[in-house]
């Protein structure tokens, strides 16, 4: 009789153990997904204070911010006759809905493999490159 019960206690571990499993992944996945907002946020204020700055520069094309607040294109100018301009895609989910389970910030650029940043800093940073080193340019 008692292997019913010892069976019984051992479903109800597992049980448990799956359960706490499971609350821990998902608490585990709602703290990078603060972390990723807080990050994103912080572009959003970075490109909100960058804008005007550049605003009316002779290089830039245009500077959005999308009205969702999910991405932000900064374009600028080719520095020559028939060269190609820069653009810089930031965006809170990819570009082209792909990784929908993949929490980052996504930054896209033309002629570079897409890539995904979880450092405030370093995803303010990418802005404010990209906009230096289009803005010191000859």
């Amino acid at each position: 009789m008692s292997k019913p019960r010892n069976i019984l206690d051992q479903l109800d571990a597992s049980i448990r153990a799956i359960e706490t499993h499971r609350g821990a992944q998902q608490e585990k996945v709602e703290a990078t997904r603060q972390q990723i907002d807080a990050c994103w946020e912080a572009v959003l204020t970075a490109a909100a204070e960058l804008r005007p700055r550049v605003t009316g520069h002779a290089h830039l094309r245009y500077f959005t911010i999308a009205r969702d607040r999910l991405s932000i294109t900064v374009s600028f100018h080719a520095s020559g006759k028939g060269g190609r301009g820069e653009l810089l895609l930031m965006s809170r989910e990819h570009p082209e809905g792909k990784y929908p389970a993949t929490q980052a910030v996504w930054v896209r650029e033309a002629s570079a493999e897409d890539r995904r940043i979880t450092d405030l800093d370093e995803a303010v940073e990418c802005l404010v490159r990209f906009c230096a080193r289009n803005l010191a340019r000859g």
